[in-house]
């Protein structure tokens, strides 16, 4: 990954971050498990993937 794109997706994470009013941490979280993910069903489920802190 080049130095500009991984500026790019910095940069997008933090304005995405900011967008959140509360309990941005886990938020951003719920995110990042929801863009790495290729099965959930249930939203209960995301607790089980491995990303997921």
């Amino acid at each position: 990954m080049k130095d500009t794109e991984l500026k790019q997706i910095q940069e997008f994470r933090t304005e995405l971050y900011n967008c959140f009013e509360s309990r941005a941490d886990v938020s951003q979280e719920i995110v990042d498990v929801l863009a790495q993910s290729t099965q959930v069903e249930l939203s209960v489920a995301l607790s089980k993937e491995p990303v997921f802190r």
